[in-house]
């Protein structure tokens, strides 16, 4: 005997302690930091004070209040103003009450960890009490893979979410943690044919996401029909109710307030099948897709693929496996997961959203299939061999790869192209077109802020254009030196053999000569909807409205030097800046090794003003190097959940003939 159990028992709970203990200790050092706002994350904060206040899904004045306060505080940092609200979902309205484009379950699953929380005397905010049902739910995860599958089964799970994508959503306020843990352990189930466990898993999931009412449907189907023999227990009986009750919760609930099964087919959001044609983008894409930016899931395809060819071109080198039998009941059950799913998230409206470190996030749901394949990689491989230390090695690689690329601290990031997706349309630009938002969205650097008519590729031969845009206007790469309005009038001139609705075009060399830009003397300014954008090269935030900040130690300024400009460029000219740093900053320009400028930056700005010399032109562009010496984050100093390095604003700046005044 140990204390008040038998040793035995200590024994068989110690794994599930551990997991216990360490998933703790994991959400408190991510609890540590304020809460940040991304993507939805304002609809369900606001969704936890309308039970919490009101004991009711939709928003009402006491709830209303509860966020307002949140709000204006420094809790969670980026909330949406209420307002936007208002606006965003002016048909989810009834009467002085207001819902939102997603439903409310999550929301109501956090508000129920703080009140159990709260009696064991623990009070957890708002923040915390998301964080502690993403503890919940990871540390089930975990210990549902160590009771099914022992060691093995807990170590591929540590792998899928902290070699993964999943990794960066543990500390948001998003439905990703509660989906991908509940379809994981729902995988497990469907392995072991325990189909009535399952059916309820996945109905749960629908709760957030409708159309797994239909995947819910199969294993409860399979419970029923292919199972008929077996008596039904308790508690499946129990279970398979439960799953009946759960899938009819999100239609039922906007049926009887809004006539519609789901709100966003009345605010907005999807059509049906509407983007069906770019089924493939979720899996395959550069920057949206799974695997080109999951590495361990791609190199556990390659890894399978490898074993399978070793054991089938060298048998009488492995050991007689078991005959088994054929599982076609999950087979079949894979398929249909990844057709409704793709048509599902084919009648989405906006295929590159938000809240992600980079990849779609639908993406993320086709991870789960990942938890089988690894298991079985696992169990074939001869670990002690060569061969199982260098795939051990990998692992380990991909892994520290994988915590340094989705750390949670991490900013979001969808309106740059990945690496993958840059390489392939600067070097590869005719092998893969992208859907025509993806690129636009991701290559013009505006994401959803602002549309474009034309957007060239980073190769700046590579065209995108587009019809019926709101905001018409050109958009090109800051080192290709383009005059976007020589662009607007390009597409002017070619659009009637572009068929609509989009098409992709290229430039010849010949007239990408005829499209680079000539400066003015005028006064440039940098705002996202100014024209001095040109300058910008590496080491530049994304526009804002009345300029732009530096990130990092360093930035570049690119000047043009043709032979078609105001001024000589056979002799140096002057450049003229308006600036301010981030608190204060000490600033130096370069020319290569020569030092154009050199000195301090205080709060309220400055005008500098170099020569930058002809030497330094080079297949015409001059291009002049920031050093920063102290970039600050923001959240370091409390003042925002902004945690890019700050330099220096560059607000506009002047090609100078004489000195004349910003």
């Amino acid at each position: 005997m140990t204390g008040l159990l038998p040793q035995g028992a200590w024994r068989r709970a110690a794994p599930y302690l551990l997991i216990a203990v360490a998933t703790i200790l994991l959400f408190c050092w991510l609890g540590k930091r304020p809460g940040e706002r991304v993507g939805d994350g304002s609809e369900y904060y606001a969704m936890f004070y309308a039970w919490d206040e009101g004991q009711r899904p939709w928003m009402d004045t006491a709830a209303n209040a509860a966020y307002d306060k949140l709000q204006r505080s420094t809790e969670v940092v980026g909330l949406v103003p209420r307002p936007w609200f208002y606006e965003a979902f002016s048909e989810l309205r009834v009467g002085n009450t207001t819902d939102f484009n997603h439903f409310w379950f999550y929301s109501l699953l956090a508000l129920v960890c703080q009140k159990l929380a709260m009696l064991l005397g623990i009070k957890l905010s708002i923040h915390a009490s998301f964080l502690a049902l993403h503890g919940v739910l990871i540390g089930t995860t975990v210990a549902a893979a160590y009771h099914y599958y022992r060691l093995r089964g807990m170590l591929v799970m540590l792998l899928l979410i902290f070699a993964s994508p999943l990794l960066w959503y543990l500390d948001k306020v998003h439905t990703e943690p509660f989906t991908l843990c509940l379809l994981f352990i729902g995988m497990m189930q469907m392995h072991r044919a325990r189909y009535a466990a399952a059916a309820w898993l996945f109905a749960l999931v629908s709760t957030q996401n409708p159309s797994f009412a239909l995947i819910a449907g199969i294993p409860w189907a399979y419970r029923v029909l292919l199972q008929w023999r077996q008596r039904f227990s308790g508690s499946e009986l129990l279970l398979l109710a439960l799953a009946a009750v759960t899938v009819l919760l999100h239609p039922l609930y906007y049926e009887m307030r809004y006539g519609v099964v789901t709100p966003q087919l009345l605010a907005g959001g999807a059509a049906l099948g509407s983007n069906l044609s770019s089924f493939y983008v979720w899996i395959l894409d550069p920057d949206l897709g799974l695997l080109p930016n999951w590495p361990l899931g791609t190199a556990a395809l390659l890894a399978a693929g490898a074993l399978w060819y070793w054991r089938r071109r060298f048998p009488q080198a492995q050991p007689a496996a078991p005959r088994q039998g054929s599982n076609w009941p999950e087979a079949a059950f894979l398929l249909a997961y990844v057709l409704i799913n793709f048509y599902a998230q084919s009648s989405t409206s906006n295929l590159n959203s938000g809240a992600t470190p980079g990849l779609a996030r639908y993406a993320l749901w086709y991870m789960p299939l990942a938890f089988s394949l690894l298991l079985w990689i696992s169990a074939q491989c001869p670990w002690r061999t060569a061969r199982g230390y260098a795939l051990a090695l990998g692992v380990l690689l991909l892994t520290g790869a994988a915590l340094q690329r989705y750390n949670p601290h991490t900013p979001e990031q969808y309106v740059t192209p990945s690496r993958l997706s840059y390489l392939l349309q600067s070097k590869l630009p005719t092998w893969y077109n992208p859907a025509p938002e993806i690129f636009m969205e991701r290559y013009s650097g505006h994401g959803e802020e602002r549309a474009y008519d034309l957007i060239v590729g980073p190769d700046c031969r590579k065209m995108l254009l587009i019809y019926h845009v709101n905001t018409p206007g050109a958009m090109s790469p800051n080192r290709c030196l383009f005059d976007n309005d020589k662009l607007s009038a390009y597409r002017r001139a070619v659009q009637a053999q572009v068929p609509q609705p989009y098409g992709y075009v290229y430039l010849s060399d010949a007239q990408a000569m005829g499209m680079l830009l000539s400066v003015s003397p005028a006064p440039y300014k940098l705002g996202l909807q100014d024209s001095g954008g040109f300058v910008l090269g590496r080491g530049w935030g994304q526009q804002e409205p009345w300029g732009v900040w530096s990130v990092g130690k360093r930035a570049e300024l690119n000047f043009p030097c043709s032979g078609e400009q105001f001024y000589r460029v056979d002799q140096p000219f002057d450049v003229a800046l308006k600036m301010e740093p981030y608190g204060q900053q000490a600033l130096t320009l370069r020319a290569g090794e020569q030092v154009l400028w050199q000195g301090p930056l205080r709060a309220g700005g400055a005008d500098i003003r170099f020569t930058v010399p002809p030497s330094n032109c080079k297949q015409g562009v001059s291009q002049v190097v920031l050093e920063i010496a102290n970039p600050t984050r923001p959240s370091d100093d409390g003042k925002s959940g902004d945690n890019r390095a700050l330099g220096v604003s560059l607000f506009g700046l002047q090609f100078l003939g004489q000195t004349p005044s910003l």
